[in-house]
């Protein structure tokens, strides 16, 4: 992917995080839900309000894939998403201590207005590695050595969010070179969840700018660091090429993951994660 690819795909992810936003598109799925029961509406990135959990869960169990707190569902229609995600939290939260909670306030998501061309890359603060993110909040993440350089094209950025004056998650995001595995990158987008009163949280993915094959399937696989996850894998075409896109949704000691990488190859892109889950620490 090259530089506005990787930037326009990061501001959509991060189109939705304000918190009043979050609460319109709820509101907004619900009542299309009474009106006509298949009818979509797009989930925001993070839908942190209990409604979008009820909304999400209405669809039948069995049809989830469920691995510790998170369930995936792959939807009966290609939409604007092709599944959906539901990851019920720990009663672990972290906590920042008070000089990092007064900095995150610098790097507020409701400073974002994309009709200025403001976007997370203008507001949120900037890192060149994880480690540096790992000292200046305090906190420990999980790492691989598989990750390589973060690519300049895409830092990692830093965003907070609030609802009201509370804050409620603190938003990374960020994309790694991978050593020893051709035509592929990682793509690396970590929620931490603060406030006590968020549950759960639903995903919606993903939106698809080019020819979308409907062919999204869910790979079940236990890690050997441990970690139970299901593969998200995504066929994506366009008029030169046909890419792969693995993808996983982890939650651990209260922290989300969410690791995302392309390959030509389908059985390379599956083998590509399944080495970066077993090498997670």
């Amino acid at each position: 992917m090259n530089e506005n690819e990787i930037r326009h795909a990061f501001e959509k992810m991060t189109e939705a995080v304000q918190p009043e936003r979050v609460e319109k598109r709820v509101r907004e799925r619900l009542a299309a839900k009474e009106r006509e029961e298949r009818k979509r509406v797009r989930f925001p990135r993070a839908a942190v309000v209990f409604a979008c959990i009820l909304a999400l869960t209405a669809v039948s169990a069995g049809a989830y894939g469920v691995y510790r707190n998170v369930m995936v569902h792959l939807t009966e229609e290609e939409g604007p998403y092709a599944y959906e995600v539901l990851v019920n939290l720990e009663e672990d939260r972290v906590t920042f201590s008070e000089d990092v909670m007064e900095k995150l306030k610098q790097y507020d998501s409701r400073q974002i207005d994309m009709e200025k061309y403001r976007g997370s890359y203008d507001i949120g603060k900037i890192f060149d590695t994880w480690q540096d993110v790992e000292e200046w909040l305090g906190c420990d993440l999980l790492n691989s050595e598989l990750f390589g350089k973060v690519l300049g094209d895409a830092p990692i950025c830093l965003t907070s969010s609030y609802r009201d004056e509370e804050l409620a998650f603190v938003l990374l995001m960020g994309t790694n070179d991978l050593l020893g595995m051709e035509y592929s990158c990682c793509n690396i987008s970590i929620d931490i969840p603060i406030s006590a009163e968020i549950p759960a949280i639903a995903y919606g993915g993903d939106s698809y700018d080019v020819d979308y094959s409907g062919t999204d399937e869910v790979i079940p696989y236990s890690a050997e660091s441990g970690f139970s996850a299901d593969i998200i894998l995504t066929e994506q075409t366009d008029r030169y090429k046909t890419l792969y896109n693995a993808k996983v949704y982890l939650c651990h000691k209260g922290i989300i993951y969410k690791y995302s990488l392309y390959n030509p190859d389908r059985d390379t892109a599956v083998t590509y994660m399944k080495q970066i889950l077993d090498s997670l620490h």
